[in-house]
């Protein structure tokens, strides 16, 4: 019974029942992209194709401004979907930690681009 329950426990961390949320045991995603139009809503839009959504990404001005750094969190048996997707892509992505405290919401943010 024990054992049971231990399984049913694992199993919930790496569910997500509320929008924005990861299990427990998110597994991050990283991909840096050209800053350039399109690109990340074209990301986000294969990151879609996995049942990732776009408030699962976290997203930062690479310094000089030219690339954007991509953090997505996932479940991880979505993560290797989405790794496998990403490379059809065109995309160099690798697994990564999540920075946030496990089964919180990830927001999307931006760093203010220096010098200007």
């Amino acid at each position: 019974m024990v054992e049971l329950l231990d399984r049913g426990i694992a199993g919930l961390d790496l569910i997500s029942d509320t929008p924005g949320t990861v299990g427990a045991a998110a597994v991050g995603v990283e991909v840096t992209i050209r800053d350039r139009r399109g690109e990340l809503s074209r990301l986000l839009e294969t990151a879609a194709e996995v049942g990732i959504r776009p408030e699962q990404a976290i997203v930062d001005i690479v310094p000089g401004g030219e690339k954007l750094h991509v953090r997505l969190a996932a479940a991880p048996a979505v993560a290797e979907r989405l790794l496998s997707r990403l490379a059809a892509g065109g995309w160099v992505a690798e697994r990564a930690a999540m920075p946030e405290a496990p089964g919180t919401a990830v927001s999307v943010s931006s760093a203010t681009r220096s010098g200007g």
